[in-house]
């Protein structure tokens, strides 16, 4: 997969299924929720045909479709690593457990901007983390608003992947603890969060 980031299309490329069909112009588009959050969609081709419309080439069963989500995903991943789109990020964690709070976050950009208090939350996902940046509490809504969001999908994924191994790698200097705190599913992937 390639970035794109245009006209409403954030990767295009190809995806072969087991050496055998060569699927071409497979997109991925950034389509928005309710909630107000964009979630990456993956297109397969379609063709033309007349007065009839746009036609589906490919008919693939769930377990495909899992499996080519999760293939583009991780070449969409791969692809931003090498085309230089991950951002220039120095991180620290402190581990502060309390329930499914693990720690606290703080990233620094291009030594030039700092965010401090990230906090860091078990999840059941790639990661085993998820994030939860600065926010503040309304006065007069009672509803929570966020005090910075990051610029789409891909670099939320860069940096959730950039906390998770360097509290990966603090964690190495507690085994026990490490042990005590996680779940036997993330432990037997190999990870120690």
């Amino acid at each position: 997969m390639k970035i794109i980031e245009k006209n409403g299309i954030m990767a295009a490329g190809t995806v072969t299924i087991d050496g055998l069909f060569i699927i071409q112009e497979v997109i991925v588009r950034l389509i928005k929720q309710n909630d107000g959050t964009e979630k990456p969609v993956i297109f397969l081709p379609r063709r033309k045909t007349g007065e009839m419309g746009w036609k589906d080439v490919f008919e693939v069963s769930s377990e495909m479709k899992k499996e080519i989500d999760l293939a583009v995903g991780k070449s969409i991943k791969d692809a931003l690593c090498r085309d230089n789109y991950a951002p220039n990020l120095d991180v620290s964690v402190i581990i502060y457990v309390k329930k499914d709070l693990l720690g606290y976050a703080t990233l620094t950009y291009e030594n030039a901007i700092t965010i401090k208090d990230i906090q860091i939350y078990k999840a059941d996902n790639e990661y085993g983390i998820r994030l939860l940046y600065p926010s503040y509490k309304g006065d007069k809504d009672e509803k929570w608003h966020s005090l910075i969001d990051i610029g789409g999908y891909l670099f939320d994924d860069v940096i959730c992947r950039k906390v998770s191994e360097a509290y990966e790698e603090k964690l190495k200097n507690y085994p026990d603890f490490a042990k005590r705190h996680f779940s036997k599913t993330r432990q037997q992937r190999g990870k120690s969060i």
